[in-house]
């Protein structure tokens, strides 16, 4: 693998297949499944199942793409061929979501967000494998999961900001059917031409040079990931940091509309997003001056806070504010925290595996990452309607004081408790910057 430097052209082309993947991904984790409960049939727990059964499916099939992207090899590489596969699955299954039938049930849901998922499983575990492949450089890797960072930001803001600005849409509001179904149109033109993009223009990476791994390998790369100490402490802090961020995001629109502030979840949620991108230089600044490890704890503080702040603000300006700036300080961080971050981190943990074994694995490492983070976010999305279910809470119907004690618990504690679960696993890891230097000597050492 060589030190490759990408132009600034190649970068955006290598990350437009995340902008295609997140402007379904996005609806599926936040929008879809509260559009379903409106105007489908089903309540927050047969909806939260589905959630659950679904995210599993996106969960496991990504470590058996990981190994078949590894395992197989083609005159194309093994990372674009399967691109293709999974860009066809996800055209259907975005048209599935996005036009449901009248009165569509909870299974429905169920079988639609599972297909696309899975799609998305076939796609970006060789996508973010071929990532980490393009380069050895550091500072390139850093690069390259921001520009993707960026565009996967970007796509929350088209999705959100698009029924707002062109009428062709039939509406503003992302709750409405019109809206959702023109949107799923947009979404499967967007998915076939940011993926052809990249697989045209940009350079396969150092894995077509190699053999594929033999025969009867699998299981001494899962021997290999389970001993690598680093990559349990990696774990725990994506788990965290994903649960931290995901669980306010799935019960987002039923806790404005308790507040009457349906109707501002988009531009709330646009202005989040456009202070992430504006950012995205300031984070990436500090991740250079201060280390990977020391910006996420950082980062991962700075969003439960904005938890922390809701209620002294809403005291004094109201809820609205509060909620705007709550949001604001929440978002700002979490792109560059979930969507760059955790993948740099990544790369140099597979580097710390092929020294070990000899091997590139890259497929399988960015496999059980996506796992990892596929199956908490499976977890935040079902467990944030399940508590809701637990305190009957209600949408558009009167609820108990308990119930919306548990609405509150939902969108602001758990958030708080998360994230310092997983500012601990950054703080006390090998992968806090106190300890990287000792740890690489150490590993050289040893293995």
């Amino acid at each position: 693998m060589s030190e490759v430097r990408l132009s600034s052209l190649q970068l955006i082309a290598y990350s437009l297949p995340i902008f295609g993947i997140e402007f379904i991904i996005v609806p599926i984790l936040i929008v879809l499944p509260s559009y379903y409960i409106a105007h489908g049939t089903g309540s927050f727990a047969l909806f939260g199942t589905a959630v659950l059964i679904s995210r599993i499916v996106y969960s496991c099939s990504g470590p058996v793409i990981g190994y078949l992207s590894d395992r197989f090899n083609t005159p194309w590489g093994r990372r674009k061929p399967w691109m293709l596969v999974g860009l066809a699955i996800a055209v259907v299954a975005a048209l599935m979501l996005f036009l449901p039938p009248r009165g569509a049930s909870a299974w429905y849901f169920c079988v639609a967000s599972s297909l696309a998922l899975f799609s998305f499983s076939v796609i970006d575990v060789p996508y973010i494998a071929w990532g980490a492949e393009i380069t050895r450089d550091t500072a390139m890797r850093t690069r390259i999961t921001t520009y993707r960072a960026a565009l996967a930001t970007g796509a929350t803001f088209a999705f959100l900001g698009l029924p707002l600005l062109f009428p062709a849409f039939g509406g503003h509001n992302v709750l409405q059917t019109t809206v959702i179904n023109r949107l799923g149109y947009v979404a499967a033109v967007t998915i076939i031409v940011t993926v052809l993009i990249a697989l045209a223009f940009v350079p396969r990476g150092a894995e077509a040079a190699e053999d594929a791994p033999p025969r009867g390998e699998l299981l001494r790369v899962l021997r290999g990931i389970l001993t690598n100490v680093p990559m349990w402490w990696f774990a725990g802090a994506i788990i965290f940091t994903f649960l931290a961020n995901l669980q306010p995001a799935s019960v987002a629109i039923p806790f404005m509309e308790s507040l009457r502030l349906t109707n501002w979840f988009q531009g709330m949620t646009m202005i989040g997003i456009a202070a992430g991108i504006v950012l995205m230089p300031l984070w990436l600044a500090i991740t250079y001056r201060v280390g990977k490890a020391r910006s996420w704890a950082l980062l991962l503080a700075l969003t439960a806070s904005g938890s922390v702040v809701y209620f002294p603000l809403a005291a004094i300006f109201g809820p609205f504010v509060a909620l705007l700036a709550s949001t604001v300080i929440a978002a700002a961080p979490a792109a560059y925290m979930t969507a760059s971050l955790p993948y740099s981190v990544m790369a140099d943990i597979i580097d710390y595996d092929e020294e070990r074994t000899g091997r590139n694995h890259a497929a399988n490492y960015a496999a059980v990452t996506l796992l990892i983070i596929r199956f908490q976010s499976a977890i935040a999305g079902a467990l944030g309607f399940y508590v809701l279910a637990f305190f009957q809470y209600h949408m558009d119907a009167p609820n108990t004081p308990l119930a919306y004690f548990g609405l509150y618990f939902d969108e602001f504690a758990l958030p708080v408790l998360f994230a310092a679960a997983g500012i601990a696993c950054i703080w006390f890891s090998p992968l806090n910057d106190r300890r990287s230097t000792a740890l690489k000597e150490r590993n050289a050492h040893a293995l």
